[in-house]
């Protein structure tokens, strides 16, 4: 798997993360985040920075959100979203390791990576807590970091 910057003129290819409705509130406002705020740059979105993870053929298999964090020297991961066409089937595991090893070796990042979960996401949880240090619930979500 390869991660990779997008640019606005990539922006294009997030058109694909929107799963049909009816849509889980936690899927909905990741998906949304990921196509409609982010590309915006405004916002939550000031001074992020979206990614795609493809297979080896190119496939694009998930895609990212991250910007420095207000108050901690880390990378803050704001969405992660398998394609939809590609959940259930084992690689949001595979990519998010992947994006979080590549978010720990860019030169400007910090070796820490910061992300947050609702408690009604039982696939990221799963994920996340496989590949990060969580804290108890709080107000709906739980707080997780790498490494």
């Amino acid at each position: 798997m390869s991660v990779r910057r997008l640019g606005a003129g990539s922006f294009w290819l997030l058109a694909g993360f929107v799963s049909p409705e009816p849509r889980d509130p936690w899927v909905r406002e990741s998906e949304d985040f990921l196509t409609t705020v982010a590309p915006t740059q405004m916002g939550d979105a000031r001074g992020s920075t979206i990614v795609q993870v493809s297979d080896a053929e190119g496939e694009l298999i998930a895609a990212a959100v991250y910007r420095p964090h207000q108050r901690l020297y880390a990378t803050h991961l704001q969405c992660f979203v398998v394609a939809p066409g590609l959940r259930g089937r084992g690689f949001a595991q595979r990519s998010f390791e992947e994006l979080l090893e590549w978010l720990r070796t860019q030169d400007d990042s910090p070796d820490f990576v910061t992300w947050a979960v609702r408690e009604e996401n039982a696939p990221m949880l799963r994920v996340s807590s496989h590949l990060g240090e969580g804290t108890p619930p709080a107000s709906g979500l739980i707080h997780f970091h790498h490494p």
